[in-house]
């Protein structure tokens, strides 16, 4: 199963991140959360920290590292898991979101619900 590319990047290295413009329908609070989140799993980490989707709708959230000292590979991993756990209900809201609003499928379905309507 493939990465598409991610929603949000943050790098530790320069303090900035990059949220991609194709996920610009997120809901702003959740944008907000996951820049929150991306900014403070990359200072964790020391690394570049991104959170993106699969091809299949499923939510990856991945440390790397950059060119700085102080990045542990498994100190990176602890970070990722840890997010993970905490913020599941985020990750499968946002399977939810992609399946509805990114495929044909979900384009289908939110086509009958209004038909209903």
């Amino acid at each position: 199963m493939g990465k598409l590319a991610p929603i949000i990047v943050a790098s530790h290295q320069n303090q900035k991140f990059y949220f991609n413009p194709d996920y610009i329908a997120l809901p702003a609070d959740v944008r907000e959360e996951l820049r929150g989140i991306a900014g403070a799993a990359a200072e964790q980490s020391r690394g570049r920290f991104s959170i993106g989707f699969y091809e299949d709708g499923s939510v990856y959230w991945e440390a790397s590292p950059e060119d700085v000292a102080g990045f542990d590979e498994i100190e990176a991993r602890l970070v990722t898991n840890q997010w993970i756990d905490q913020k599941q209900a985020l990750c499968n809201a946002l399977t939810l979101w992609y399946r509805l609003y990114c495929t044909e499928e979900g384009q289908t379905i939110r086509k009958n619900i209004l038909d209903l309507s």
